[in-house]
């Protein structure tokens, strides 16, 4: 019976430790953005290519992705002119990548101020031109999801 249920116990925190995991990853691909946007992509990939980050870029599209060693989840979508760069997530809710956000902002002592964008969607100024926006991921997003989340920094 100990058997059965040490089976189940650990199976049941199988799923927290990858979770874990892609939250690990995730607030890499938060300070790979913040602290490479407006840089541009291959300063992004070269950032975070030490924390074992690797990815490939398409001139013609203007575009990079990357992502962690042996995963998908997180990954980024990065401009190669440095306008944008976007940590997506398809297992993290988007509340949960706002608290990540949030704590890493404070962190780093840097003014965020939270504001709406035109679809509604809750963006924070970090000054200079530098914002975030934070929505739902995939190629049609929402405001806020359970399931997944997307970071998007940009620089006017």
């Amino acid at each position: 019976m100990r058997a059965g249920f040490a089976l189940v116990f650990l199976t049941l925190l199988m799923p927290l430790g990858a979770h874990a995991d892609t939250a690990a990853r995730f607030d890499q691909g938060i300070d790979g953005c913040y602290s490479t946007i407006g840089e541009g992509g291959r300063q992004t990939a070269e950032y975070l290519a030490d924390a074992g980050w690797n990815g490939d870029a398409d001139d013609e599209m203007g575009l990079g992705w990357l992502y962690p060693d042996g995963t998908e989840d997180p990954f980024i979508t990065v401009a190669i002119d440095g306008s944008f760069c976007q940590i997506e997530s398809t297992s993290l809710g988007s509340e949960a990548a706002a608290g990540q956000l949030r704590r890493y902002l404070e962190t780093k002592g840097a003014a965020h101020d939270p504001d709406k964008d035109e679809m509604g969607c809750t963006r924070f100024d970090l000054g200079d031109g530098y914002a975030v926006t934070i929505t739902s991921g995939g190629d049609d997003p929402t405001c806020a999801s359970d399931k997944n989340s997307a970071l998007r920094f940009t620089y006017e």
